[in-house]
């Protein structure tokens, strides 16, 4: 989300009209059993998650436009209606099936998605023999038209190993795929229109939020990026482009997927007890200390690691290169007297930083690298610094020297302040601020304790 929020502050930085959605993903059987055993009912549950989930709106500094339920009325009305458009093109139908279930993915599983037996996304939680009277649709109905996309878009699921997964994985041929669950084995979902026995597959229905979230504002689909991760990649990159297909709907441009974070190389887990709450780092680093390492030191779109030795190394850096260069800075520009940047010698190397830093957040045109943008800021903190080590500019006895010196840093802490904007919006916000104050103001990056 941290991810999908500076994708969103970067692209309405440039002035686009930006909608950014997401929500909450809230029936199937996992969900109803947590509930009975919380002894609550399924909505009063969901409704207790959705609260606690929205304080990390403020907690992480998002600005997400929309946060969409699928318990809500406005989604039961458009699933069922897309239900109804893809039954009209011929592509739902009923059957008898048994399969064996990983209640953690809400997915049936073929006998090669398993390791020694094992959902390998869920290792030891057994899976569930379920045989039911189920609706189907008819995916490989779309393998063709499916392939002819990857061919024609190599660009469509990134990284582009992501892509070649999918592409693998449809080779092997689609299967049709159950789309409903008796409502005896099954009750809470939503109704299957016309048929108040079935309630639809949990997956089946969540996709369709995407497009709960934006059916009053239809002109932002296709959607120009969906942000997912690595192990519901099959469900954005083969079922929803082919329920789309068979809906009528134009596909997304891009799927992004991003990798797994683990705790001190162990996947986090319950059991294990190393389970991390975003709000004890930020009690402990602050927001943008938390967003940074989310940015700068996930590596890519790849797996990473998470441990607090390396927040603090993440955290040092920060304070060290950021917080320290512009404490410096300021501190010497009040003391002169100088208010005014003039970017007397580093105007050019800013400008062709700013090509860099487009180039990798412009998803339309490569590989959309967050990480990359915000290394190439990191570097002009570094050389600010350097410049500060190189010409000692307290020392300089010529006043125009000085003040040409001491306007230039100013200008590329003023520079660090827009374009960290989309990145750290708080910490951005307050380098303006003491810029054009003129004045050094709190550490932006206090020592830790």
């Amino acid at each position: 989300m941290v991810q999908a929020d500076t994708i969103a502050r970067y692209q309405r930085k440039q002035g686009k009209d930006v909608l950014w959605a997401t929500g909450a993903d809230e029936h199937g059987v996992k969900i109803y059993k947590a509930a009975k055993r919380a002894e609550k009912s399924s909505q009063e549950y969901c409704d207790e998650i959705v609260q606690e989930f929205a304080k990390y709106k403020d907690m992480l500094d998002l600005t997400w436009d929309v946060f969409t339920r699928t318990t809500s009325g406005q989604h039961i009305k458009l699933a069922q209606g897309f239900w109804h458009k893809i039954a009209a093109s011929g592509d739902i139908y009923k059957k008898e099936y048994e399969g064996m279930y990983c209640e953690g993915c809400e997915a049936f599983k073929t006998e090669k998605e398993l390791v020694n037996g094992e959902c390998p996304d869920h290792p030891g939680k057994p899976l569930e023999q379920i045989k039911d009277e189920n609706y189907f649709f008819a995916l490989s109905k779309y393998q063709d038209r499916l392939e002819k996309h990857f061919a024609d878009h190599p660009d469509f699921i990134c990284p582009d190993y992501r892509q070649k997964e999918v592409e693998n994985f449809l080779k092997t041929g689609l299967q049709d795929i159950s789309i409903s669950r008796s409502r005896a084995l099954m009750p809470w979902g939503i109704e299957v229109p016309d048929d108040s026995e079935q309630v639809m597959y949990v997956w089946f229905e969540a996709l369709m939020n995407y497009l709960t979230a934006i059916q009053d504002k239809m002109d932002f689909w296709p959607a120009d990026i969906q942000l997912v991760g690595k192990d519901i990649t099959r469900f954005h990159g083969i079922i929803w482009p082919a329920m789309l297909m068979s809906a009528g709907y134009e596909l997304p441009k891009r799927i992004q997927v991003h990798g797994f974070l683990s705790f001190g190389g162990q996947r986090f887990s319950k059991t294990l007890k190393n389970i991390v709450m975003p709000q004890e780092v930020v009690d402990k680093y602050g927001t943008d200390a938390l967003r940074f390492f989310y940015l700068h030191e996930v590596a890519g779109w790849g797996d990473s690691d998470f441990s607090w030795d390396i927040m603090d190394s993440s955290y040092n850096y920060l304070a060290n290169n950021i917080g320290n260069l512009v404490s410096r800075v300021l501190a010497m520009t009040e003391k002169e007297g100088i208010a005014k940047s003039n970017l007397a010698d580093s105007k050019q190397l800013l400008a062709d930083v700013e090509a860099h830093i487009d180039a990798a957040m412009d998803q339309d045109k490569g590989e959309l690298r967050i990480d990359h943008a915000l290394d190439r800021i990191m570097r002009i903190a570094d050389y600010a610094n350097r410049r500060i080590t190189e010409k000692q500019p307290w020392a300089i006895a010529d006043k125009k020297e000085q003040a040409d010196v001491l306007g230039d840093l100013l200008g590329i802490i003023e520079w660090l302040g827009q374009q960290l904007q989309p990145f750290l919006p708080a910490t951005a916000e307050k380098i303006i601020e003491q810029v054009a104050s003129g004045k050094k103001g709190e550490s932006l990056f206090p020592r830790l304790t």
